[in-house]
């Protein structure tokens, strides 16, 4: 599934208008909705920060005209609203207590910046480490006929990539709240000593970001494009790596270099593009201000009226107001470029969200009497048939045998048992209880599953064993060990069940591999065992292991093998033969042999 290619509700946010500052909103309550009270202290901090270091320099008017004017304060608003000020509180206004007053609206300034960023840094590192648990969670949570349709480290790239680029826009929206309400009060107070350039100032600044919209929107365009490339990568790596024993087999490293490295050049190709427009603007913003700033002196200094103090606090928030121009065009491109990764993370939420697991059962596991199968039917998609009609019980403690050719649907019922799908017709039935009125874990725990595909952590024997599972004693790993045929073998080592397997237990033989596995759910000590195809690719000693080890179960447990390998299955009690998506016969292995026209017995003979 690219999931960044669809458009899911509010998550695409258009370029057009009202209606993208709309879809930013609507993306903004997705993302950020449970940051509202901690983003609006933010708020508050920078109008206060703001407000002390605005109002400080302001009070560099009525300095400058102290000094200067050997003690006289100007007729400007900031000095007279500064003598009020003091005599309301019957303070004498001297160069000392301006000095004092300048240097603690500085010190509150520096005080608020510390608590917001305090706070930030918070908010930003608990933003991350909640989005990364919950898509880790969801994902977890997802069905399994979703699941099969994601990619080779798809779910990885959106958790490191795609979350780092919506925390860094989480990190812009805290950084900008700091820059609007700082840019505020310094309009305000700017505009109070001069209207006419704060004026000019505003409407240059305006201009500029106007000019360099179309940029922006090139940023946005070649953000998307690297996007895709990046996940193309991801995906690219991560299968070659892991299929990297048969891309050596095969001697395909120089073609499989070949594509990366296109690939890799595409990539750099465009970063190097997408430095290019995101430094177009900062290159021009600084001499754009000082040639500004040197028409303004210019003009009102020839004026008669002209007051340096009043102008030197008036030039230095004009540089201030630039340098936030400057930054509002830095955070506009930091959001044109999330705007891909961001809307990708929120479609896959989304896609997660609607493809949970319902779990609708709330009674336990209990195998009294049977499993059983009844008027089972199943399609992967509509129109394709994979099984029909499939009814057939298995009684507690019973050993059966499913056999049958490739694609006939064994796999189909196994993953039905497991409940890793929903039959479209009939049901799985516990002692004549429904399965889905038993909770999914419950379930899960009591049927010991076994595949072909044998998955191991890069970990010691003993943790692969364990899984996750801390409820698991040492005696349970061991005796487990030793059911499963592999407890002489890991004793034989030197560091016996500490010993680390490697990736994908690439240190062990597939025999090997395959008896740890077992031994694993063995440990659990499940009511059913389920073999798919558990032999299949193991020689003949290790299949003798494996056969001896499922013989000491029967009886204790209730196993359920599907083998190509026929000799694993002639102890079976019972055989089904699956053709076509039904059961086709039915029987001891004893009974089936005896009948000539019985797919075993075909089968069977060829083997021999």
């Amino acid at each position: 599934m690219e999931s960044g290619n669809k458009e899911m509700g509010g998550g695409v946010i258009k370029t057009m208008g009202f209606q993208r500052i709309r879809d930013i909103i609507t993306v903004g309550k997705k993302l950020y909705g449970n940051y509202k009270f901690r983003l609006l202290i933010l708020v508050g901090l920078g109008f206060l920060g703001g407000l002390a270091e605005a109002v400080g320099i302001g009070i560099l008017v009525p300095l400058f005209s102290y000094v200067v004017n050997e003690g006289a304060i100007g007729q400007d608003f900031i000095s007279q609203t500064l003598v009020t000020a003091f005599s309301y509180f019957g303070l004498e206004l001297r160069l000392a207590s301006l000095m004092i007053l300048i240097c603690s609206l500085f010190l509150l300034k520096a005080f608020v910046l510390l608590i917001f960023g305090y706070i930030n840094i918070h908010i930003m590192a608990d933003y991350e480490n909640n989005i990364k648990r919950d898509l880790y969670r969801d994902a977890l949570g997802a069905s399994w006929p979703h699941l099969m349709g994601q990619k080779i480290g798809y779910l990885e790239r959106v958790l490191v990539v795609h979350v780092s680029f919506v925390t860094r826009l989480f990190q812009q929206i805290s950084n900008n709240i700091l820059g609007v309400t700082s840019f505020i009060m310094y309009t305000f107070v700017a505009f109070k000593l001069s209207l006419s350039v704060t004026l000019a100032t505003l409407a240059l600044g305006g201009i500029f970001l106007l000019v360099l919209r179309p940029v922006m929107k090139q940023t946005k365009l070649f953000s998307k494009k690297r996007a895709k490339v990046e996940d193309m990568i991801n995906h690219f790596i991560n299968e070659n790596i892991l299929g990297i024993k048969t891309v050596k087999a095969m001697a395909a490293e120089k073609e499989v270099r070949r594509v990366a490295t296109d690939a890799f050049d595409q990539l750099k190709a465009m970063r190097i593009k997408l430095q290019v427009i995101k430094s177009f603007g900062s290159v021009f913003i600084q001499p754009l201000g000082l040639i500004f700033i040197s028409i303004v002196f210019a003009f009102f200094y020839l004026r008669p009226n002209f007051n340096f103090a009043v102008f030197v606090a008036t030039m230095y928030l004009i540089q201030r107001l630039f340098a936030y121009v400057d930054k509002a065009q830095g955070s506009s491109y930091v959001i044109s470029e999330s705007i891909p990764y961001i809307n990708t993370l929120i479609a896959f939420k989304e896609e997660l969200h609607k493809h949970q697991e319902v779990d609708g059962g709330e009674e336990k596991f209990v195998l009294s009497e049977s499993l059983e199968m009844r008027d089972i039917s199943f399609s992967y998609a509509p129109g394709k048939r994979v099984l029909t009609d499939i009814n057939f019980k298995i009684k507690k403690g019973e050993m059966i045998g499913i056999i049958g050719p490739s694609g006939a649907g064994k796999t189909t019922i196994v993953d039905l048992l497991l409940r890793l799908f929903t039959p479209e017709k009939g049901g799985i039935f516990l002692d004549g209880k429904n399965a889905e009125s038993i909770r999914f874990d419950e379930w899960r725990r009591n049927i010991g599953y076994v595949s072909q595909d044998i998955f191991l952590k890069n970990d010691t024997i003993a943790n692969n064993i364990m899984f996750y599972d801390n409820s698991i004693s040492e005696k349970d790993m061991v005796d487990a060990a030793r059911i499963a045929q592999i407890y002489d073998f890991v004793e034989s080592l030197p560091h016996k069940f500490g010993t680390v397997v490697g990736e994908r237990g690439v240190l062990l033989s597939m025999g090997q591999r395959q008896r740890v596995v077992l031994a694993r759910v063995l440990a659990r000590k499940p009511k059913i065992l389920i073999l798919d195809e558990a032999t299949s690719a193991l020689d003949n000693e290790s299949e003798l292991l494996i056969k001896q080890a499922i013989e000491k179960l029967k009886g204790e447990l209730t196993v359920i093998v599907i083998a190509h390998r026929l000799s694993t299955i002639t102890s079976a009690d019972r055989l089904l033969s699956v053709e076509n998506g039904m059961v086709v016969e039915e029987g001891s292995p004893e009974k089936l042999l005896a009948n000539k026209s019985s797919y075993f017995y075909k089968v069977y003979n060829i083997s021999e």
